[in-house]
């Protein structure tokens, strides 16, 4: 029997949040259950799910995950926005343009890396067609621009550009991003995929090494339609870096622990990049009269009376999402409260508004039994999602005690999910989530046992908040 399961009361969940709240976020209330969350596991009765807005290849949702309330009740919700993309294939995948920025600085010669660096490159250069455009720029001490940026008519030669690359020297990781934006400036298009692949197996430690300014640099060229994504290699890296400077860019972060599998993300980060259903998609959400607690996973930036969520770009076939906490009061029995208004836009221009709204019940039944069970999950999984990127910040810090608090919080929110909503997708994260706990209990973070469940859980908390 599981962890969550000897323990699914309402009181050790607030026990927990009271243990690890004032860590979650600095800049509003600590989080909290919705203070009419039944406590018993009666079946729901009413499935209430939100109508798609479309528009082009997106398909937007957004609601509440119990869209009725007590009327005169304060009340916690989780709002929950998907975009989802139609698959897009053939005559309607885009041409690339990629600049591929690779570090060859001294421990690129560590356990083959360059050596599969290298070939992945290759691979992705074979698979390029003579519409796209490939440059190709390493860095260790200091850029250097080996393919300049040109159509890919002679793959023969770029290939033996790639294959004279040796390894040596620091990591000058904003001098390679910057040239590898430049690279794109004469090329990038509206009707193209513009990107640039960020390869680094090492922390930033020649030039500028701050994450603000390197993340600052990777979203430079967002209005111009150029996204960044960026892959770490192995277990020395900074994976706090990549990530961010992949979200400020809109591309998207890999965590990669062995080199031999690098050409398969390559073949992956292309086969996306080919399918970008849509590019420079932004969510806002204007809080009308609703109190916001957090927003999970992503860095919110405020406008107005509410937030805005920067994603990028969203591939064929891909479904994002957005989840907050959100408090509110409603009163006045058979109306509707507005709990939100959130507006979804890509560069070719703005969804219809979708108004989030909860109905004002003078029954407890009715409210506790009303639930968007889609939205529900995924609510409760972005949830546990961030707070086991909180435990994996916490190990990595060497505070134990804040890691399994943490973690505990996580695998209660996904156990007691799983059990209301009769989710398997839930359940097994609730699993998952015990067996990161063993994993810390059993290394230390500075092994490389510990290092690796630091980068993995990292990326799968990420993975389920988004």
């Amino acid at each position: 029997m599981q962890r969550w399961h000897l323990t699914a009361g309402l009181g050790l969940v607030a026990a927990l949040a009271a243990l690890v709240a004032p860590d979650l976020r600095a800049s509003t209330s600590s989080p909290e259950l919705p203070v009419d969350v039944p406590t018993h596991q009666d079946p729901v009765v009413l499935d209430v799910s939100p109508v798609p807005i479309d528009i082009g290849n997106l398909h937007v949702t957004a609601g509440l995950d119990h869209p009725a309330v007590l009327d005169g009740q304060t009340v916690e919700r989780l709002m929950v926005i998907t975009i989802a993309a139609d698959d897009v294939e053939g005559e309607s995948a885009r041409p690339v343009n990629v600049s591929v920025v690779m570090d060859r600085s001294g421990s690129m010669g560590e356990r083959g890396k360059m050596t599969h660096a290298k070939a992945a490159a290759r691979e992705l250069v074979e698979a390029l067609d003579a519409d796209d455009h490939f440059s190709f720029i390493t860095f260790s001490d200091r850029a250097q621009v080996r393919v300049p940026m040109s159509q890919v008519l002679d793959g023969s030669s770029l290939i033996r550009s790639i294959d004279a690359v040796s390894e040596g020297g620091g990591t000058n990781l904003y001098e390679g991003l910057s040239v590898g934006l430049s690279q794109l400036s004469g090329v990038a298009s509206d009707s193209a995929v513009n990107r640039v692949i960020v390869l680094s197996d090492g922390k930033a430690n020649v030039g500028v090494t701050s994450l603000s300014q390197l993340s600052s640099l990777a979203s430079r060229d967002n209005d111009g339609g150029v996204r960044v994504s960026t892959i770490g290699l192995g277990l020395d890296y900074n994976e706090d870096l990549l990530a961010e400077m992949a979200d400020r860019g809109g591309g998207t972060y890999r965590f990669v622990s062995d080199a031999d599998t690098l050409a398969g993300v390559f073949r992956e980060e292309l086969h996306q990049m080919s399918t970008v259903a849509a590019s420079g998609v932004s969510v806002d959400v204007d809080l009308e009269g609703t109190e916001l607690i957090d927003v999970y996973g992503y860095d919110e930036q405020v406008i107005d009376d509410g937030f805005r969520i920067w994603i990028g770009d969203v591939y064929g076939g891909q479904t994002r999402k957005v989840v907050a906490r959100v408090r509110m009061r409603a009163t006045g029995v058979g109306t509707e409260h507005l709990a939100g208004v959130v507006q979804v836009s890509e560069s070719a221009g703005a969804l219809q508004p979708i108004d989030v709204t909860a109905s004002v019940e003078n029954n407890r039944l009715v409210v506790e039994k009303t639930v968007n069970r889609e939205l529900a999950i995924l609510g409760n999984e972005a949830e546990a999602g961030d707070l086991a990127q909180q435990a994996a910040s916490a190990y990595q810090n060497g505070d134990r005690k804040k890691s399994v608090d943490l973690l505990d919080a996580s695998s209660l929110v996904a156990g007691m999910a799983a059990s209301r909503y009769s989710s398997p997708r839930l359940e097994d994260r609730a699993a998952a989530l015990e067996e990161q706990n063993v994993q810390y209990e059993a290394f230390e973070p500075e092994t490389d046992e510990g290092r690796y469940n630091i980068k993995m859980n990292k990326e799968v908390g990420r993975d389920w908040a988004y």
